[in-house]
C-alpha cells in the first residue's frame, strides 16, 4: 500500500511572505528598473511568481504543493505476521519477538 501526501507553507508563512514579496516589488518598480533596465523587470517577473504562489496558498483551502510525498506503508497486521513467522522459523527469540511486538503496537 501506498500513501500520498503534500507539504505547503503554511497560511502565516505564506502572508509573510506576500508582504516581503510587495516590498520586493515595489523595490524592483522605484530602484531596480530604472537603474538595472532588463534585470528590473527579471526581479519583477520573479517577485509577481513568489506573491502569486503564496496567494494562492494563502487564499485557497488545498493551495499548491511545494513537495509531494510518496511513501510505502505496511499495515500493523502484516507487520506483526510477519514478526510472527520470523519467530516460528526461530530466526528471532520471544524474547525478542515481545520487544518488537509491543513496538509495533505502540505506535497505534
Amino acid at each position: 500500500m501506498k500513501l500520498n501526501g503534500s507539504m505547503k507553507p503554511s497560511k502565516l508563512v505564506s502572508a509573510l511572505a506576500v508582504l516581503v514579496g510587495v516590498g520586493m516589488f515595489i523595490l524592483g518598480l522605484v530602484e531596480l528598473i530604472p537603474q538595472g533596465g532588463w534585470f528590473g523587470w527579471f526581479w519583477l517577473l520573479v517577485v509577481v511568481s513568489i506573491i502569486g504562489f503564496h496567494l494562492v496558498n494563502l487564499i485557497s483551502s488545498r493551495g499548491v504543493a511545494e513537495v509531494n510525498i510518496e511513501f510505502a506503508s505496511v499495515d500493523m497486521e502484516a507487520r506483526l505476521e510477519r514478526l510472527e513467522n520470523l519467530k516460528n522459523k526461530g530466526l528471532i527469540t520471544a524474547s525478542d519477538y515481545d520487544i518488537q511486538k509491543k513496538r509495533i503496537l505502540n505506535e497505534i
